[in-house]
């Protein structure tokens, strides 16, 4: 509703805007909102979501999984299960971002319960979670 009241503002307050017709806005409308029940879905459920990015999405054959809410340790072990190596292969060398903020994570630490490896991190429900493996060009 916020985004329908926002675009109607924008449109009529300027001349210099080219002319958008209603059912583009509708779409964009049932987008934002389709969006917004996805995520707050995820909330009620104590589901987020996890992005593989890279070699991570080559490793594991997708590019997004929805995961019940639980810390990183238990993210890792969960990963290795199903993608048996991915903890040496992958996650030993990549990042990790919690809410597009990434957070401090040292694979190796963090599964021998080393302290300050990313062993506090708490992924809750809503969360939107990315492991992000390092990448090179030439």
């Amino acid at each position: 509703m916020a985004c329908q009241l926002l675009m109607f503002i924008i449109l009529n307050l300027s001349s210099n805007f080219t002319t958008i017709s209603d059912s583009n806005i509708m779409n964009e409308t049932h987008s934002l909102q389709n969006e917004t029940e996805t995520r707050e879905s995820r909330t009620a459920t104590g589901k987020f979501t996890l992005l593989l990015f890279a070699s991570a999405s080559s490793y594991t054959g997708t590019d997004t999984l929805t995961l019940p809410s639980m810390n990183l340790k238990q993210l890792c072990e969960h990963l290795e299960q199903q993608y048996p190596g991915i903890g040496a292969k992958i996650l030993r060398s990549s990042g990790v971002c919690v809410n597009l903020e990434y957070v401090e994570f040292e694979y190796d630490g963090l599964m021998q319960g080393r302290k300050g490896c990313g062993e506090d991190v708490v992924i809750k429900g809503g969360d939107e979670v990315g492991i992000i493996p390092p990448v090179s060009s030439g």
